[in-house]
């Protein structure tokens, strides 16, 4: 009798350790394209401002550019999104490095500037500060070779970004309860125009310009443009229909059980 009953409840066991492993959490990858991606100057003027027909992604150069601070964004929408977000990623293409240096570093913030008023400012200088400043969406030191002319500046190098805690809060914020769309903005860590290179050709002869350029722009003569990418870890933990979840199969394991008990009490 009492083989038997080791029996039943080996069964049981089986049965509650399939229901646990099909109530467990799974994770589904989303890739969003940005919608929009630009640069603003330390004037506060957005790059489509000035060149209203540019196509998107627009220029996207991050650092100095005759000893004029840049700092780009991008802008997502992420209103597809129906599954708690349990991590994010950033991935840029680094497309153009400027610099006198072998690394460049980046760093990477929250946007609270309304979506509506952040593509196309003119005289904006507040959304200026904003892409530079706030809550942390993290930082990438980037590693190039300096260029010698104005001819090997192309790197074309994709890299990835871990964004925070707080980048993945703001993302379901956007999703749940914003108007669908999540921005950050990108500054150069270094405020100084500390190691610029100078083109030494072209109609930017004597300009130095120290950063990285994600998306060249209109008058970028190497192909297409790439627009930034952010990869999304969803969490698709609940079980399939028809499947009952971890505490409703628990429950079911004790009900069994004491059914089994009151039979072998009954045989006795």
């Amino acid at each position: 009798m009492k083989a038997r009953c080791l029996i039943n409840c080996s069964g049981l066991l089986s049965l509650v350790t399939v229901v646990a492993w099909c109530g467990s959490v799974e994770a589904a990858t989303m890739v969003l394209g940005a919608s929009n991606q630009s640069r603003y100057d330390e004037f506060g003027i957005d790059f489509v401002a000035v060149y209203p027909d540019a196509t998107q992604p627009a220029n996207t150069l991050t650092g100095f550019l005759n000893g004029v601070e840049n700092r780009s964004y991008f802008v997502f929408d992420v209103s597809s999104i129906t599954s708690p977000v349990v991590g994010a990623t950033l991935r840029l293409l680094n497309k153009r490095y400027y610099s006198t240096e072998n690394s460049e570093t980046i760093e990477l913030f929250d946007v609270s500037t309304p979506t509506d008023e952040l593509v196309g400012g003119f005289q904006r200088t507040d959304i200026f500060d904003d892409l530079g400043s706030g809550d942390s969406y993290g930082s990438a030191t980037l590693v190039a070779n300096p260029p010698q002319n104005d001819f090997d500046n192309l790197v074309e190098e994709f890299f990835e970004v871990t964004l925070t805690p707080a980048a993945i809060a703001d993302i379901q914020n956007a999703a749940t309860a914003g108007n669908g769309l999540f921005a950050l903005g990108i500054k150069l860590q270094d405020d100084s125009f500390g190691s610029p290179y100078v083109f030494q050709t072209g109609r930017r002869i004597g300009q130095p310009v120290e950063g990285t350029v994600f998306s060249g722009g209109p008058f970028d003569p190497e192909g297409i443009e790439v627009p930034g990418e952010l990869i999304l870890e969803l969490d698709d933990s609940k079980p399939p229909t028809g499947v009952p979840e971890p505490s409703t199969a628990f429950g079911l394991l004790a009900l069994t059980m004491a059914g089994v008990m009151r039979k072998l009490v009954h045989r006795r």
